[in-house]
């Protein structure tokens, strides 16, 4: 959360959350040579930010208690700008040497400065130096986190449905990622950007550095691995590729269109093919009036020729499996959680300082050690602090520069399909639900399967990992997930390393940058003029015709052809009425979510936030926080649903 002369801004974490910190005018409340008038910082991420061991073995549960004085604060109707550093902490990018708790030095040109709420600031000559130092504090303040996030990514069983982490340690089904197949990202990184990928390359180069002499610094960490029955060993390219996997893979929405064929299935069979039909419909909700508008015409899925959501859909794409009700109680595993990602923005004419604010809750969870590290970078073109992603590189991913913050909420953009692959023999005889073959493009094509695998390691097809086995019409099929940011994940590097340099000067820039990011998100950008939206990620135009709702042939006629283009994302600068914010709801009129989101219906916990801020005047930083804060905590039945129903 930021105010400051100019411009207040506000990331703060929701009840169940993680928070970031920016500071778009200038330096932070202590930051070197700086004013403190001039630009107030702060930031929270309950529990802590701390490790049961090292250097923030004091800092796992520090943290709680500012936020829960918040909730009380709020629900009291006595929060005022003057009491925010009670519950939150000063969130600077400098902290000068005296200041610190403890100094670190992992080589001479690189310090590790930890505060007292257990967060490293890093200062280093060169860009090399920074990325080094933000390695080896990362392990000294997450390493069991970035080595289970390793483990997890090269077993892929996230991407395959597995919501739970534990699960995803041993999964029912499982990927093996190699490591040619990880390091192919870096091909896709060098061959996108040539130019901007070789600073992206050496920092990433001098991260694992980091990460390795803090191994080698502490034997008793491969004991621990050894114990825990995890794989031990220095980090490679492969290994930070795998950790950025579990974030990507796990938050990639769509792919439940056995599911979806299930439960239409259910309907059509107790209400009558039309009645089913309908019902299918309203439950599935898909183009409900969305709950956000950031101005514009949009429309999706989009389709090769152009024709968006409500084109006719051609029957012969379908591939509904002839019971799909057993196969969906075997593929579907998720289980939607309760917390949400959230985010209000408010125009500078709107508040009462002249100045914008913003107020995100990024959400992981209330876990110690919690899976994101706050950490702040500076030197060598660095200047940032906000939350990483252990392990997957050195870059703030959500925070703050000294001119300019940046926050997300997860997309639950249509980026995942389900094909049916039409299974096949090479001799032409008979295939059956073994087969190691399937049809694409007229040929019988082997499925793949990784050189080192084991009984739950699943075969590949051209699409993407084979899920569960069964019939379509009599035929045997396997059905495989096809995933849009597949192979492009590492792009969002390009992205990150701009805004963690301040090589973003505003809106344009901002949208300039994030269309590296190839994974759906609502991405939010605020500076000392200007609140910004923008959705990003890759979403395939699909052939026209087919359908998104359900499986889908994967024989080669219903194939993707190309993406959205870039100028058809939604977004938004300066909005006019004011504000601009989500709660993972729908981005945009037309803009159809996920086929496994079927909870973007009105009323939302959006509106929570809407009400209260959009539309107002001479909003205070407090006013916002507070009605970010309710909006978290409200029953939502309670405040939207039960005054219509008792009416």
């Amino acid at each position: 959360m930021v105010r400051g002369g100019g411009i207040i801004v506000a990331v703060v974490a929701g009840a169940v959350a993680a928070a970031s910190c920016v500071a778009p005018a200038g330096p932070g409340v202590g930051d070197v040579a700086s004013d403190p008038a001039q630009v107030e910082v702060w930031s929270v991420l309950p529990p802590g930010n701390g490790y049961p061991a090292g250097a923030t073995v004091d800092n796992r549960d520090d943290q709680r208690l500012l936020y829960e004085g918040l909730d009380d604060a709020v629900a009291r109707g006595a929060l005022r700008d003057a009491d925010l550093g009670r519950h939150f902490k000063d969130a600077r990018i400098d902290l000068p040497a005296p200041e610190a708790a403890l100094v670190q030095r992992p080589t001479p040109e690189v310090e590790v400065r930890w505060d007292r709420w257990g967060v490293p600031h890093v200062v280093g000559d060169s860009a090399t130096d920074v990325a080094l130092g933000a390695g080896y504090a990362t392990m000294e303040g997450r390493a069991l986190v970035a080595e289970l996030a390793r483990h997890v990514g090269r077993l892929g069983g996230q991407e395959l449905g597995t919501d739970d982490l534990f699960d995803a340690l041993d999964p029912a089904r499982r990927i093996d990622y190699t490591d040619a197949e990880l390091e192919s990202r870096i091909d896709e990184l060098v061959a996108e950007a040539p130019g901007e990928s070789a600073p992206v390359l050496a920092e990433l180069d001098a991260y694992l550095e980091g990460v390795n002499l803090w191994i080698s610094q502490h034997p008793e960490h491969t004991r621990t691995l050894e114990l825990l029955g995890l794989p031990a060993g220095q980090w490679t390219r492969a290994d930070s590729i795998a950790a950025l996997l579990t974030v990507v893979t796990g938050n990639a929405t769509g792919g439940e269109e056995l599911a979806n064929a299930a439960a239409l299935d259910q309907l059509t069979d107790q209400l009558g093919p039309r009645m089913g039909e309908l019902a299918y419909r309203d439950l599935r909700a898909a183009d409900a009036p969305t709950s956000t508008h950031v101005g514009g015409s949009y429309a999706y899925p989009l389709f090769a020729d152009g024709s968006g959501p409500e084109s006719v859909r051609h029957p012969a794409s379908a591939a509904v499996p002839d019971t799909p009700t057993a196969l969906a109680a075997v593929t579907t595993t998720q289980t939607r959680k309760p917390g949400h990602s959230n985010v209000v923005a408010v125009t500078a004419e709107r508040t009462a300082s002249g100045s914008p604010i913003l107020v995100g809750g990024p959400q992981n969870g209330l876990t110690s050690p919690s899976l994101l590290f706050e950490m702040s970078l500076s030197g060598g073109g660095y200047r940032s602090r906000g939350v990483v992603l252990p392990g997957a590189g050195p870059y703030v991913f959500v925070g703050r520069s000294d001119e300019y913050a940046w926050t997300s909420t997860s997309g639950e953009g249509d980026q995942v399909d389900t094909r049916a692959e039409l299974l096949c023999e090479p001799d032409g005889s008979e295939p059956s639900l073994a087969s190691a073959h399937y049809l694409f493009e007229g040929n019988c094509v082997a499925f793949d399967r990784p050189p080192v695998s084991s009984a739950k390691t699943v075969s590949r097809s051209v699409h993407g990992p084979v899920i569960e086995r069964g019939l379509v019409g009599g035929r045997p099929v396997a059905f495989s997930l096809q995933r849009a940011s597949a192979g492009s994940e590492l792009l969002a590097s390009l992205a990150a390393r701009r805004l963690n340099r301040s090589e973003v000067s505003g809106p344009d820039d901002f949208f300039g940058a994030m269309r590296w990011v190839t994974f759906s998100g609502h991405w939010f950008y605020v500076d000392a003029d200007h609140i910004a939206y923008r959705y990003v990620g890759r979403y395939p135009l699909r052939a026209t015709g087919v359908t998104t709702e359900l499986p889908s042939w994967g024989t080669g006629e219903w194939e993707w052809d190309g993406w959205v283009p870039q100028s058809e994302l939604p977004s938004s600068v300066d909005p006019d009425s004011g504000c601009l914010y989500s709660w993972n709801n729908k981005a945009a009129p037309g803009w159809s979510t996920a086929d496994d989101d079927w909870g973007n219906v009105g009323p939302h916990r959006v509106d929570l936030l809407i009400d209260p801020v959009c539309g107002r005047r001479d909003l205070t930083l407090a006013e916002v926080v507070a009605a970010h804060t309710d909006a978290g905590s409200i029953d939502l039945r309670g405040a939207e649903v039960l005054p219509v129903v008792l009416e």
